[in-house]
């Protein structure tokens, strides 16, 4: 120990001043100098911290401030340690329930659940789990390298130990999926199956206005979705309700959400799997299918139908098929940002849904039936059958929500690119409507699409991707028209259909485009044509 002198010249008078410093040898060799501000720092205070300390050393609990910050991330560890041996056994007991309800941990469902909370208030959780991590082993190897005190390191290791744990948490495959109005009640119903099912998770998409209790928050924080625009919100909820075991509707408020949420399952009959809650407030299912329960036997219900889960294979079998279809998507479009975005990942995976269609229900590889009408290619299997698998298929329900949220943020923008992405969202909802053989609709969209693109041909900013998409229209309108005619064999179908692809090969003519595909089309009709008169000469 040593008085140190300092200098300081002010106002032309020199001022001297004097400090205690004291040595202390710490690990690996090193001498420590503390002077009053090292004391401030190391000790969290400067005057406080020395009658700290003198009592902490009167009581033998630690010798200057050094040790009792290190004393502090000592206790620091142990009670992150505790608190994740707490959360642990909860843990493994939710997901060996996601074993037993899905027949076995579904992982690409949690790459999943990993991408949704990655969009949900939750992301910040997953944030500190992956910058921790490398931050973790840096402390650790800085402490092998320099033999620094051990407490700090076993603080960050205890840490990332919880953050893994709660990530974990948060990625878990959901048992329960809550439909509900964004309203408070809503969220106290999570709140109270949360409890009520300690080792099941109910997850819901809810963004209440209301402020909610620190009793409600704490659990509803960790598993609500709570998605940004609509396209989300209808991705991941028909994504979930076509994998999870148990579907609980609360309607004690109309909305347009909840109304779309029911029409869902009615038309994928999820009757049974699905609890309708009733009580004073909720208004009455739409039809005697819905098995209703009471909002007090809600969990009770839950775990009724938890024990005698049964259609585990096709829950899986539903999950392979929505993974399959995302691996159809480039990487670079699977979170579209904007309209032009939505409208290229939906054709990517029209495109796809397609190939597993001419693959299952013809029989033939996509590559054989390339450029060809899809009515042409012989099935091997019944035009129902054919019918069910396009109306049905997960891909081209995405495709839809995909096309319905652009058209809707289309027509809620402004600006030079709203009419060109108006008309290209239609022109691409009549094409799917094509594909489904929906004859009516396919004509109704795509006509609207060419009557806004015919006003966009002049325009400066997109009069050459007008031209393209109009000129793609009037093939998809030819198309519609071609396949109804293989379909019924109408002249006044084979007509309109010649004309549509006319007039689609003249605008391309028009931008240099290619018009291999359209004159085929063109050539077949007119030799069937031909065909057909002879036919009636004989």
């Amino acid at each position: 120990m040593f008085l140190r002198v300092k200098r300081r010249f002010k106002d032309g008078k020199e001022h001297r001043y004097w400090s205690i410093v004291e040595s202390r040898r710490r690990r690996g060799n090193r001498v420590l100098m503390l002077t009053e501000a090292l004391r401030f720092m190391y000790g969290f205070c400067s005057t406080a911290t020395q009658t700290h300390t003198t009592i902490g050393t009167s009581l033998g609990i630690y010798r200057d401030s050094a040790e009792m910050t290190e004393t502090i991330w000592l206790w620091g560890a142990i009670g992150c340690s505790a608190v994740t041996l707490l959360h642990l056994p909860r843990l493994l007991d939710r997901w060996l329930n996601v074993r037993s309800v899905y027949g076995y941990i579904p992982w690409s469902l949690v790459v999943q659940m990993w991408q949704y909370t990655r969009k949900s208030p939750m992301a910040k959780i997953l944030w500190l789990t992956a910058f921790g991590i490398p931050l973790t082993v840096a402390v650790i190897i800085r402490q092998l390298v320099y033999n620094d005190p051990y407490e700090f390191t076993l603080f960050c290791i205890a840490a990332q130990v919880f953050a893994l744990v709660k990530a974990a948490d948060v990625v878990l495959p959901p048992t329960i999926l809550l439909l509900s109005p964004s309203t408070e009640e809503s969220a106290s119903t999570l709140a109270h199956l949360v409890s009520d099912l300690p080792t099941h998770r109910p997850v819901a998409l809810l963004r209440p206005t209301e402020q909610l209790s620190p009793a409600i928050l704490q659990r509803f924080f960790y598993n609500n979705l709570r998605t940004t625009n609509n396209y989300e919100w209808r991705s991941i909820v028909f994504h979930l309700m076509d994998v999870v075991p148990i579907i609980v509707i609360d309607a004690h408020k109309s909305t347009d959400g909840v109304v779309e949420e029911i029409e869902r399952i009615e038309q994928r009959k999820y009757f049974d799997r699905t609890g309708y809650v009733v009580d004073d407030k909720s208004a009455q299912p739409p039809s005697e299918k819905w098995e209703t329960v009471p909002r007090n036997s809600l969990p009770q219900w839950v775990r009724e139908k938890l024990f005698y889960v049964v259609d585990e294979a096709e829950r899986l079998k539903r999950q392979f098929e929505f993974s399959s279809m995302l691996a159809s998507v480039p990487r670079g479009l699977r979170e579209p940002y904007n309209v032009k975005a939505m409208v290229a990942k939906a054709r990517c995976i029209q495109h796809a849904e397609i190939c597993r269609f001419i693959h299952v229900c013809k029989g033939v590889l996509p590559s054989e039936a390339e450029d060809r009408l899809l009515e042409d290619i012989p099935s091997r299997v019944t035009r129902r059958e054919e019918l069910a698998f396009l109306r049905t298929s997960r891909g081209l329900d995405e495709v839809e929500v995909l096309l319905r949220s652009a058209l809707e943020e289309a027509e809620a923008m402004s600006g030079p690119s709203r009419d060109f992405n108006i008309a290209n969202s239609y022109n691409s909802l009549g094409a799917l409507a094509r594909v489904r053989c929906d004859w009516p609709e396919a004509e109704r969209l795509i006509s609207e699409a060419i009557k806004r693109l015919e006003r966009l041909r002049s325009s400066a900013t997109h009069g050459g991707s007008a031209m393209q998409e109009l000129a793609t229209a009037y093939f998809n309108l030819g198309d519609v028209s071609m396949a109804r005619y293989r379909e019924r064999g109408t002249e006044v179908d084979r007509r309109e259909a010649m004309a549509r692809f006319h007039r689609s090969i003249q605008i391309d003519l028009e931008r240099n485009g290619n018009t291999d595909v359209t004159k085929r089309r063109l050539d077949d009709l007119e030799a069937r044509g031909e065909r057909t008169k002879g036919s009636e000469g004989e």
